[in-house]
């Protein structure tokens, strides 16, 4: 991702465009700041309301690419 561990929204903020569920994955697609981003998220084990760093959000967890991730959408 684009802002990496320590980045700031503010710095080089994403845009997301698109997000759908298709087939049980969370497919994500956005025109980051460096170029185009396609998230698929396989297997979400659990989607809860939370507080992120950058304000209130849902926090994601599954599978990308076969690894377990966290997605944060704030």
């Amino acid at each position: 991702m684009s802002f990496g561990p320590r980045g700031r929204p503010w710095d080089s903020p994403d845009l997301l465009i698109d997000g759908v569920i298709d087939d049980g994955d969370l497919v994500l697609e956005a025109d980051g700041a460096h170029g185009s981003i396609h998230v698929r998220m396989g297997q979400v084990s659990s989607v809860r309301p939370g507080e992120h760093g950058w304000g209130p959000g849902l926090h994601c967890h599954g599978l990308v690419n076969g690894a377990p991730t966290d997605v944060w959408l704030v």
